[in-house]
């Protein structure tokens, strides 16, 4: 819960961050235009007095438009805020419902636990990794309960060889006569 509110938090710190940049990147851009715009007025300004007039009214549209797009920026960041804000709110409820239903499933993984102690591991549960008792990947175990079937049939095998050879001896001990067999090496 506080990780996914910390995450929140983080996403809507960086979307203010990216629309802050944005913004003081369209008011320096503005302030370029208005000094650019500035100078060239200060150089029309050495022209003849009859189209001082002309660049005064100029100069006044031009301050006009600033304005109004200046207030524009500020319209349009204070809707970026707000959407953004009603992000957080969505997220937030949005969270706070898997959290719940995360506490559900944990109740309820903990009654099958406590029903079916040779399902799931209860100390499994309580950490929050949920794996089957024997632990591990269900996979792997399976893998490994091959090669263990595999060591055993090679085991009965061995003995079933052993005691084959065990009976040719007492067979040949008893066709030639000989009281007893040879005693086998053990490995």
């Amino acid at each position: 819960n506080a990780e996914a509110k910390a995450a929140a938090d983080k996403v809507v710190a960086a979307a203010m961050k990216a629309i802050g940049e944005t913004m003081e990147k369209e008011e320096q851009e503005q302030l370029q235009q208005q000094q650019q715009q500035q100078q060239k007025d200060e150089e029309d300004d050495s022209a003849a007095d009859d189209t001082n007039d002309i660049k005064a009214h100029k100069r006044k549209e031009r301050l006009e438009q600033n304005r109004i797009s200046a207030r524009e920026s500020r319209k349009r960041k204070k809707t970026m805020i707000e959407e953004l804000q009603r992000t957080v709110i969505t997220l937030s409820r949005e969270n706070k419902d898997l959290n719940e239903r995360n506490e559900t499933l944990r109740t309820q993984l903990m009654e099958i636990g406590t029903k079916y102690p040779n399902v799931v591991s209860l100390q499994a549960i309580i950490s929050g990794t949920a794996a089957p008792v024997g632990g591990g990947d269900p996979l792997q175990m399976n893998a490994q309960q091959q090669q263990q079937q595999a060591q055993q049939q090679q085991q009965m095998a061995a003995m079933a060889f052993w005691q084959q050879q065990q009976q040719q001896l007492a067979a040949a001990a008893a066709a030639s006569g000989a009281s007893a067999a040879p005693a086998p090496a053990q490995s």
